[in-house]
């Protein structure tokens, strides 16, 4: 399919982490037919994403809440994002692959993904910058990706925001 945003990155030699959505919020490991379909979804984006020359790599999901992983157990889930990563590599073997994890559920260990993805939103630089070393730490020999950070700018407002994010993308740099 046409991806004007992915066709935009390309035009200017840029390449893009691709998420690709499901129904992340619900009890999906209760059904096999869920299951099935999440896979199926997985496979079905990759292969219309393979060939486009903007594509860097994919997300196989982004923050299953905790609530999520308590109920299913993190055992259950870790091993459901792994059959995810396999359909996605069988899709596209060339691309990177891995799972957007946030704070709340970073105990959630996906150690086959081909980066550590993690989405970061703290207010306060110290802590931004403690947070990223220790993120280093959970991802051993693989690189870190910050695949979101920044500041609700509704509760905190755009000054806020523009200035939060100014040392966000420093701090994420200086610490690489």
């Amino acid at each position: 399919p046409r991806d004007c945003s992915r066709d935009s990155a390309a035009a200017f030699d840029l390449r893009v982490i691709l998420g690709i959505p499901w129904a992340q919020h619900i009890s999906f490991l209760d059904s096999a037919r869920t299951q099935a379909e999440v896979r199926s979804t997985i496979a079905r984006n990759v292969e219309a994403c393979r060939s486009h020359p903007a594509t860097f790599a994919y997300l196989v999901g982004n923050e299953i809440s905790p609530e999520i992983v308590r109920w299913h157990g993190a055992k259950q889930v870790r091993a459901f994002l792994g059959s995810l990563f396999d359909a996605a590599k069988a899709s596209d073997p060339d691309r990177f692959v891995s799972y957007a994890n946030f704070p709340s559920t970073e105990y959630l260990d996906i150690d086959f993904a081909d980066f550590l993805a993690f989405n970061v939103y703290l207010h306060r630089e110290e802590d931004f910058r403690r947070y990223l070393s220790h993120l280093h730490n959970l991802a051993g020999d693989r690189p870190l990706v910050l695949t979101e950070i920044g500041i609700d700018s509704i509760g905190q407002g755009l000054a806020f925001q523009a200035k939060a994010l100014a040392w966000q993308l420093r701090a994420s740099f200086e610490t690489g």
